[in-house]
């Protein structure tokens, strides 16, 4: 039962037109897994977005918490050690009987006692004593509590307190820089410490460097804003920066904050002094809301792009089979009809260009067995014609050599007889060089047959160039028996003479070397000639390695192109050359290739 709806599944299957199949594939394939994963990978970055801000915002609330109660801690820590000065004290109660007294106890004990704090701590902004004393002049970071300073706030703030410490967040007076009010928040000490010295009251006074204050709080702006809460629940300071300092007044907290924000408060420290002191951070869910929706953004923007790059490769690909499909179907009508047409498009690797490819073999031979019907008397009329060519081609080969020969020892009788002993030597190599050329069979010949060949071939140029030509042969007798294809040397040697001494005015001079190394087989043709110039260097070097060329330089180019052939590549063939110093060619071969082919040779024989 299973296998019937197997089968009915895969029938129906079958059934369903091609350019169904791809959209039935597209659509459970592509498109619905692109839009689901999308929205999954949204839900999930959205949230990793959420945790991540809320991890950011605890840890900005956490830093500048640490930072202001750092800077509270540090000022009042300078406090306590200024506290236990006894030599501070003892200058401050005591009654001074002149002015210029008091001049020399500041001159000698107090001057240096606070100022030196200003560089220390950074957190600093002035420090100072305020003491009843009036035999204190006032000046520098002492004063004498006048009745103009009893009637500021953080005096009377301090006189009403029994604390020794208060923390206490104050309007200021003018400032000459803003020509308005500022806030200040000040740390007060009451001196009194030794009971033998409470002869006056001393009062000690820190201001905190507000601007440093506001850069913390403005450092941590990106994710929360800050409010800085004294103990009386009033706003001390802010983050914002139209808020630094611009109000002669300060306001108490406000409980709203909006639906959008949500508030975070921080207490600073456990100490008494700071008892009541806060730090409340407030964050935007704008921002949180940006980044989702930029995400969002992101998302669908990948998704239309990761369903639009395969929606037009799958038309593209249904479109190419089925006007592939289509005109397979078209050529296949046609033979029905006797018309044997290939189907004519690029060719293609996949099953459908695989399917095109048989049928263009199929017609192919279609009509190789049509024709060769009727070709095959044409063709045995052809076969005969070659046979009786190349009878006449043998026996001209026998004619030519024979009438060459005899011309050759007519002229051999008649110099000897005449006395023409340079003459007779010359027609001597040349009959040598025509009989190893016809008996010459194997392609592989030593190096030392090929040196002796090139010699003769040497001799008769002598002849020609007389005292004007000149030669040397130096060829290594362990290289001798070593085998290189025939022709290798004559033809190097042919070139130099040909085109590097046409317009060589004195000696002519071509040597010839051949030597062995540890690896390789060294033959060098060097010349006295003409020489080239780099461009002419590189047109010959072209001319010899293209596939088809039938113009000048032919013989070095054999030479190069056999080499190439018996050696599997691994020839070195270098031509070096100097305008008017000469040209050298080299070609170098390696002693395995040579051996492998000796071995070769040895087998066949």
């Amino acid at each position: 039962m299973r296998r019937h709806s197997i089968r009915g599944f895969t029938h129906i299957i079958n059934d369903i037109p091609l350019k169904y199949k791809f959209l039935l594939i597209y659509l459970l394939c592509v498109l619905i897994p692109i839009i689901a994963i999308n929205i999954l990978f949204y839900k999930q970055i959205s949230q990793n977005i959420l945790l991540r801000e809320e991890e950011n915002i605890a840890i900005s609330m956490n830093r500048a918490t640490k930072e202001v109660t750092r800077m509270f801690e540090d000022l009042v820590s300078l406090s306590h050690t200024i506290s236990i000065d006894r030599t501070l004290y003892e200058a401050i109660d005591r009654t001074y009987a002149t002015p210029v007294e008091f001049y020399e106890a500041n001159n000698l004990i107090l001057r240096n006692k606070l100022n030196v704090h200003l560089s220390v701590h950074p957190n600093l902004q002035e420090l100072g004593i305020f003491t009843n004393n009036d035999t204190i002049a006032s000046g520098g970071e002492y004063f004498y509590v006048d009745t103009n300073l009893r009637s500021t706030s953080w005096y009377k703030k301090i006189q009403s307190s029994t604390d020794q410490v208060i923390v206490y967040a104050y309007i200021n007076g003018v400032s000459l820089s803003l020509n308005k009010p500022t806030r200040q928040i000040s740390i007060m000490y009451k001196l009194d410490n030794f009971r033998d010295l409470r002869t006056y009251n001393k009062h000690l006074k820190i201001d905190l460097k507000m601007d440093k204050l506001s850069e913390i709080l403005s450092s941590e702006r990106d994710y929360l804003e800050f409010q800085l809460i004294d103990n009386h629940n009033r706003v001390v300071l802010t983050s914002q920066q139209e808020d630094k300092m611009a109000s002669s007044e300060m306001l108490s907290i406000s409980g709203d904050i909006g639906d959008e924000k949500v508030r975070f408060e921080r207490n600073l420290g456990v100490a008494t002094y700071m008892k009541g002191w806060k730090l409340i951070g407030t964050s935007n869910h704008h921002k949180v809301t940006d980044l989702v929706n930029q995400s969002r953004s992101f998302m669908i923007t990948m998704m239309m792009i990761s369903t639009l790059i395969p929606t037009l490769l799958i038309i593209i690909m249904l479109k190419s089979y089925h006007f592939r499909m289509k005109s397979l179907s078209r050529h296949m009508g046609k033979v029905r009809m006797g018309v044997f047409d290939p189907v004519i498009l690029a060719e293609s690797k996949d099953e459908m260009g695989g399917l095109i490819h048989s049928y263009n073999l199929m017609i192919g031979k279609i009509n190789s067995l049509i024709n060769d019907v009727y070709k095959l008397e044409i063709q045995k009329k052809d076969l005969e014609l070659e046979r009786i060519r190349a009878e006449l081609n043998v026996l001209q080969s026998q004619l030519n050599p024979h009438f060459l020969f005899n011309t050759l020892n007519a002229l051999l009788v008649v110099s000897t007889k005449n006395g023409y002993t340079e003459v007779v030597n010359v027609i001597k190599d040349l009959s040598l060089i025509l009989r190893r050329l016809l008996s010459w069979s194997d392609d592989l010949v030593t190096l030392q047959e090929e040196t002796r060949f090139t010699d003769m071939y040497l001799q008769i140029e002598k002849f020609r160039f007389m005292e004007h030509f000149d030669y040397t042969m130096t060829i290594d007798e362990s290289a001798l028996l070593y085998k290189i294809p025939k022709m290798s040397i004559q033809p190097l040697v042919e070139n130099a003479c040909k085109h590097g001494f046409q317009a060589r005015k004195g000696i002519r001079n071509i040597e010839v070397t051949a030597h062995v190394t540890s690896d390789q087989l060294i033959v060098t043709v060097e010349d006295n000639g003409m020489g080239m110039d780099e461009h002419r260097i590189q047109e010959v070097i072209e001319s010899i390695s293209k596939i088809d060329y039938s113009g000048a330089h032919v013989g070095i180019r054999n030479v190069y192109k056999r080499l190439e052939l018996y050696y599997d590549g691994c020839v070195e063939f270098r031509i070096e050359s100097q305008l008017g110093r000469g040209t050298r060619v080299e070609f170098t071969i390696p002693l395995s290739q040579i051996k492998k082919e000796d071995m070769n040779e040895d087998d066949r024989t």
